[in-house]
């Protein structure tokens, strides 16, 4: 095929640059003008090779000066060129300024290419007025005129107009819709999200009408279900193409695989891949991040290590699709691993690069800082999203200090950074994290002066960092003020204030203010409810709650059921503590320590040894660790039926399993002895547990507190055994050890003098004189 010869005179044009003069271009083309007077249509071939060029009015103009013939066909070649360059001005000049200066009539080539150009510049509005002035230009539009009017709408995002002209074509004007036309409503619809289904449904009418769906088509309706999250249609698309003869290219896998990434549906996308013998890059990226929101970042690390026996490079998107992969499965030593690899293979890392490790919740908060400044001192300047990503980890890492610090370097970096909504919330939960309340206050009245309006989060912070009720309740107040709706963060904290001060009437009244609201208390809310109510005592309340939480849909948890159980265990309730237990069995919540201290603590209350027992053997095979709480409890109960053989099995199953058993414990366990009259076996843990022993979990050594009651147990056990000098030497050793047991002016604790009477008593027994032990205990209790 022969290549036309460039006109000498077109070269010359094209070498005086985009914005010639007026006396350049007529010097080019003066020696012309002779032969285009005798030949108009050669002028047409210089009129469309300025295509991206300017000059073109200035030649249309010096031609007709010139007594060249300038016709309609130039004016239209002259349009066309603009259309090419995207100059929708100038077409709009030319049709309505030039062309009637020059006695020239548009015909339907002219409307037609000047809709074109609207339509390229995204001027959907004056695309439409040109569409429907055809008619009074005495001139019918065809296919190609609404053909280009719907490409206008579609770019500009118009999908209700573009659907309108589509059915306008065969009522009103009477044309048949092409391949075209379809397309571009369909298209039109892929970038609405939500009217997915009308592009299906247009697709569905190309078969039905003659037309064949093409690459565009299938493309667009993919593109459709990606952007609406329905990943099940668009892979059965995707499927369907060979059925009517198209051939996938690199855009419909990827989009269809975008689909499987917002669904998080990585096993479809992975089925894809081996659909596609030849995926390309930006498939694979998609691919890599839809196995990361997918949690499966060892399968994106595959893809990754993949491509290059696939003779694919991977770029800077791909590694940070696969380092964000690696962050959601909370592997940030490999995030960093792909960061040197990126730079090792000489690509420039970016700010997505930085941030997605930043952002990652596993990290340590010194790797804020140490990114930051590699950050500084390279290529990718850290933006918002860079100093909120880090702000948060140092929030994470309880570093109010640097986050305050952080937020302060952002406003004076330079770069004409300004924290927004989110970097002043980080620092304000940071600084409430610190018990620096003062601060996080004064953080809110910062957001005011920099005309920042403080948002549900940044209020929530600030009400979460308050320390009194009081102060959360005024912030409630001052969010209702500034026409802030509180949400359940924002009362869920207020309530939990109540359960501290317990302050329960209020925290119902709260709940019932969220009732009444637009929108109604969940889990949370009611879970703080039912601890305020645990903590006031109210167990029936309590329950009330916690069956109330159903009838407005909040499924109950963990925290509601343990503070249920814990307000009926306080008081003795144990029937109605193991019915809750039993209940979270059946709802499938499985308890845990807390749920079954609290159940063991209502039973060693009533003495119910037996199912004290019971509990705490089955919390094993429940794989619930029993914690000290749990034995304490079953040791309890044990010494108020004096059951000691069991109290002290227990006391050693402890160490079994590798818990230091505390002073409550140790002390039901004399206690249980006491009650036996096993007063060798009392003095004998009295005195155990002054031994170091290893806790659970550490390589510290320490012995068991022994306080009062541990020494006052042991004494009564021993004036049940009738061993007066032994009681008199338990009692010597605790007024030395533990001198805090004498009250003010010379007066002696109520456990003190417990002791004291249980040791007379046992001199009493014994047959001696109750005046000499008497002025011997007296010496030593300064009486």
């Amino acid at each position: 095929m022969s290549v036309r010869p460039v006109p000498r005179a077109l070269k010359e044009l094209l070498l005086l640059g985009p914005c010639p003069a007026v006396h350049e271009v007529s010097q080019v083309l003066v020696p012309e003008l002779t032969r285009w007077r005798e030949s108009p249509k050669s002028a047409t071939v210089l009129l469309s090779g300025l295509a991206k060029r300017q000059g073109l009015l200035n030649v249309l103009r010096l031609m007709q000066s010139g007594r060249v013939d300038v016709n309609v066909f130039h004016c239209n070649a002259a349009l066309s060129a603009c259309t090419q360059r995207d100059d929708w001005q100038m077409a709009l000049e030319l049709l309505f300024c030039c062309m009637p200066e020059m006695q020239i009539r548009p015909d339907q080539v002219s409307y037609n290419a000047a809709i074109s150009a609207l339509a390229r510049g995204e001027q959907w509005q004056l695309a439409l007025t040109l569409l429907g002035g055809m008619p009074q230009a005495s001139m019918t539009p065809n296919d190609i005129s609404f053909n280009a009017a719907l490409s206008a709408c579609q770019k500009s995002k118009q999908w209700q107009l573009a659907v309108d002209l589509l059915f306008l074509m065969p009522s009103v004007a009477r044309l048949s819709p092409d391949e075209i036309s379809y397309n571009a409503a369909i298209s039109s619809t892929s970038g609405a999200g939500d009217q997915w289904q009308l592009g299906l449904s247009l697709f569905g009418q190309m078969p039905r009408r003659s037309l064949s769906p093409d690459e565009i088509s299938c493309c667009a309706c993919i593109t459709a279900c990606s952007k609406a999250g329905n990943w099940q249609v668009a892979f059965d698309l995707w499927a369907s193409l060979p059925r009517v003869r198209v051939k996938p290219d690199a855009i419909m896998c990827s989009a269809t695989v975008t689909a499987c990434e917002e669904a998080g549906a990585w096993q479809f996308a992975l089925d894809l891949l081996q659909l596609r013998l030849s995926p390309d890059v930006i498939t694979l990226s998609s691919a890599i991040t839809v196995c990361g929101k997918g949690g499966q970042w060892l399968l994106a690390l595959e893809l990754l290590k993949q491509m290059p026996a696939r003779q694919i490079l991977p770029n800077v998107i791909t590694f940070n699709s696969a380092i964000s992969a690696c962050e959601r499965g909370g592997q940030w030593q490999l995030s960093l691993s792909l960061l040197e690899e990126l730079v090792l293979a000489r690509m420039f890392p970016d700010k997505v690069s930085y941030s997605a490790i930043l952002s990652g919740q596993s990290g340590p908060w010194q790797l804020a800082s140490e990114l930051l400044g590699v950050m500084t001192k390279g290529r990718s300047v850290p933006d918002e999203i860079s100093y909120n990503a880090a702000i948060t980890a140092y929030e994470r890492g309880s570093q109010w200090a640097l986050a305050l610090e952080l937020l302060g370097a952002a406003r004076e970096s330079g770069a004409g950074l300004r924290p927004d909504e989110v970097s002043f919330s980080a620092v304000i939960t940071a600084c409430g994290r610190g018990e620096h309340w003062q601060q996080s206050l004064a953080l809110l009245s910062q957001m005011r002066l920099r005309r920042l309006s403080p948002n549900q989060f940044s209020c929530n912070a600030a009400i979460s960092a308050c320390p009194s009720l009081a102060m959360r309740l005024r912030l409630l107040g001052h969010m209702s003020v500034a026409r802030l709706a509180p949400d359940e963060i924002s009362y869920s904290a207020c309530i939990s204030s109540c359960e501290a001060a317990a302050a329960w009437q209020l925290a119902l009244r709260l709940l019932d203010t969220m009732q009444g609201s637009s929108f109604t208390p969940g889990t949370i809310s009611f879970s703080a409810g039912v601890s305020a109510l645990d903590k006031g005592g109210q167990w029936q309340r309590a329950l009330l709650l916690l069956r109330q939480m159903e009838s407005v849909r909040a499924a109950p948890n963990q925290i509601s059921f343990n503070a249920a159980i814990s307000a009926c265990g306080k008081l003795g309730h144990w029937q109605v503590a193991v019915e809750l237990l039993q209940e979270m069995r059946a709802r499938r919540l499985p308890p845990d320590s807390i749920s079954h201290n609290a159940a063991g603590s209502a039973l060693e209350k009533d003495g119910q040894w037996e199912r004290a027992l019971h509990l705490l053997c089955e919390m094993p095979r429940l794989e619930v660790a029993a914690d000290a709480l749990s034995f304490n409890a079953a040791i309890s109960a044990c010494k108020s039926c004096g059951l000691w053989q069991a109290a002290q099995t227990l006391l050693r199953k402890m160490g079994e399993v590798r818990l230091a058993p505390t002073t409550i414990s140790y002390n039901a366990a004399i206690s249980a002895c006491s009650q036996a009259r096993r007063w060798e076996l009392a003095v004998g843990l009295l005195r155990e547990m002054q031994r170091p022993r290893i806790c659970r979990g550490s390589a510290a050594e320490g012995a068991t507190q022994r306080d009062d009651l541990s020494y006052t147990g042991a004494v009564r056990a021993v004036e049940r055994g009738s061993c007066w000098p032994q009681a008199v030497l338990l009692l010597s050793e605790m007024l030395e050890e533990l001198p805090a047991v004498r009250a003010p002016a010379g007066r002696a604790s109520d456990s003190t003098r417990l002791s004291y009477g249980a040791a007379a008593g046992s001199c009493e027994q014994a047959g001696h004189p109750v005046r000499w032990p008497r002025q011997l205990l007296s010496s030593l209790l300064l009486l």
